[in-house]
């Protein structure tokens, strides 16, 4: 069987990025036929994508011209060229209409789409391709409930954790807060602005490792100078278990909403105990709970979370949470688990009956403007834009291949 995995290639080191790096890994092993198609443009580069990240088959998908009929197009070629029994849009929107537009024309494949954000923009993809998915997943529980409405079929839903492997070597339970990390994406999206004033609070605490990169790193560096902190950059998973992991006695997280993260469960695999916002996502996922297997502060209340990292400063006192947080991450949350679990649930959609509505009706899948207006369709438009020399430039990498 042939998976086809579609990417955008502008941002790296994030836990979707972990996701499918993980799966597609897996799933070869296992004996799927895997390719993995990667946007490229102005600021998506699937070579910088692939020193990253292990890339399994990759294939780039040209995005230059700016236009959205010719990423459709340039998709729909890579589709018909590789015939892929299941497609996988991995925050890639434009991968998931082109698919949905190739079942409609009649192609014989398998959508299957797994949600990796909160936010309604997210769920709305979902829902206006639903008559075309086979199979709609999230790596979180809340949103997979949520699926459940826009599918309108349990059968074709899942919750599937991201899991996680086993440490390297043995671990110890954490005793006290003296060495603490903050592991991901250094953006305002994660309320990274946070860490200043939480570490400014701190100075007591031995060390604060910062592991990632991110638009907000440069003003971050410039606002922590403290001696304490060590700033990484972006590192991959291997090099955290190696020496970031048995290293910190626990785990900062400030984000409002997060649908894991896999961060929170690498750490607790380790006895590190995360430290976390009261972020949209965990009271249903019911794995880190306050005061049991982790620390849970209200969103953006930093004082409330220096209160907690001090009440459990003195040696022994951080023991019994950093027991259960290792002992009590479920076994869904393991490699094993998620790597079992998603080979089982795509060749169970590949059995299901193929899902499309030959009467639903699809967005647009030509830029705007004047002679999108005409109405030719998407190979028209394209045609009368490159023979007039139009191109469009975008000014970020959600604009170049909207996520």
């Amino acid at each position: 069987m042939r998976i086809l995995f579609c990417s955008q290639a502008a941002h790296t080191g994030g836990g979707v990025e972990a996701w499918m790096e993980t799966l597609s890994a897996a799933l070869a092993a296992r004996g799927w036929d895997v390719v993995t198609a990667l946007a490229q443009g102005r600021f998506h580069d699937p070579s910088s994508y692939g020193k990253r990240h292990r890339v399994i088959a990759p294939v780039a998908i040209d995005g230059s011209s700016g236009f959205r009929e010719d990423r459709i197009l340039a998709l729909l070629a890579l589709f018909n060229r590789m015939r892929p029994d299941v497609i996988v849009p991995v925050n890639l929107a434009d991968a998931l209409a082109a698919a949905a537009y190739w079942k409609a024309r009649g192609a014989a494949t398998r959508l299957v789409v797994c949600v990796h954000g909160q936010g309604e923009d997210r769920i709305d993809q979902v829902r206006a391709y639903a008559p075309f998915i086979d199979l709609a997943g999230s790596v979180s529980k809340r949103v997979a409930n949520r699926l459940l409405d826009v599918m309108g079929d349990p059968a074709r839903v899942q919750h599937i954790p991201t899991g996680v492997p086993p440490p390297l070597r043995g671990t110890a339970p954490r005793e006290q807060f003296r060495r603490l990390a903050y592991i991901g994406r250094l953006d305002t999206d994660k309320r990274i602005d946070d860490a200043v004033p939480l570490v400014r609070a701190l100075p007591e605490i031995d060390r604060i490792h910062f592991v990632g990169s991110g638009p907000a790193e440069a003003d971050l560096r410039n606002a922590l100078s403290n001696s304490n902190v060590v700033f990484h950059g972006d590192i991959p998973r291997e090099r955290l278990y190696e020496t970031i992991y048995p290293e910190i006695d626990g785990l900062l997280l400030f984000s409002e909403a997060e649908t894991g993260p896999i961060v929170a469960w690498e750490a607790m695999i380790h006895g590190v105990v995360p430290v976390t916002s009261d972020y949209v996502g965990r009271r249903e996922e019911n794995v880190i709970r306050h005061a049991e297997t982790g620390l849970v502060f209200p969103v953006g209340d930093m004082q409330r979370a220096v209160e907690l990292i001090r009440s459990k400063a003195s040696p022994g006192l951080l023991r019994e949470i950093s027991i259960h947080a290792q002992k009590e991450l479920p076994a869904a949350y393991t490699q094993t688990a998620f790597e079992a679990s998603w080979d089982e649930a795509l060749h169970t959609a590949i059995a299901m009956p193929e899902r499309r509505d030959v009467k639903a009706i699809l967005p647009s899948l030509v830029s705007p403007g004047a002679i999108a207006r005409l109405g030719l369709g998407m190979r028209a438009t394209s045609r009368i834009r490159h023979l007039l020399g139009r191109s469009f430039r975008h000014a970020e990498p959600g604009s170049e291949w909207p996520h």
